[in-house]
């Protein structure tokens, strides 16, 4: 058999920001994954969020972040008759930075996700963690929550 191994993966995400405290607000970013070795994979993201300052003021920001992460477990979902596709959980760990308003703040994430694949193009669920140090948001309790994504890509 030949078999392809592919190593890159690039992605684009789309998702809702779910800060305590604080309305949710869209997201959408940008992935790309290389794999390092066996399960593991280096990845970088940039993506575009968007926060509520105040009950009337949203404002955009650009978050950058790399970091690393794991195949937890693999298999195969059975779709239909003729049709099984791969699928993979994955863990991820992230730090980064984002600027909002020219102010910029350090991010910390971690992420689980379920992945399901056919030939080189895939779809992601992603459930996130993050925090940051920006005063701001601190003031408003709303320096950390959770993130819900989903991801379309391709492997290369």
């Amino acid at each position: 058999l030949d078999v392809e191994e592919y190593k890159w993966l690039l992605g684009l995400k789309l998702g809702q920001l779910l800060p305590e405290n604080s309305d949710s607000s869209s997201k959408l970013g940008i992935s790309a994954n290389y794999l390092i070795w066996e399960q593991w994979y280096a990845t970088a993201q940039i993506d575009l969020n968007n926060w509520q300052l105040t009950p009337n003021t949203t404002e955009s920001a650009i978050a950058w972040s790399v970091g690393a992460g794991y195949s937890v477990l693999q298999g195969a979902a059975y779709i239909t008759e003729g049709l099984t596709l791969p699928w993979q959980m994955y863990a991820e760990l992230n730090v980064g930075e984002q600027v909002l308003d020219q102010v910029s703040s350090n991010i910390a994430s971690g992420a689980i996700g379920w992945q399901l694949s056919d030939d080189n193009n895939y779809a992601a669920l992603e459930w996130r963690y993050f925090q940051m140090d920006d005063n701001r948001l601190k003031q408003l309790d709303s320096d950390k929550g959770y993130e819900c994504s989903i991801t379309f890509g391709k492997y290369f």
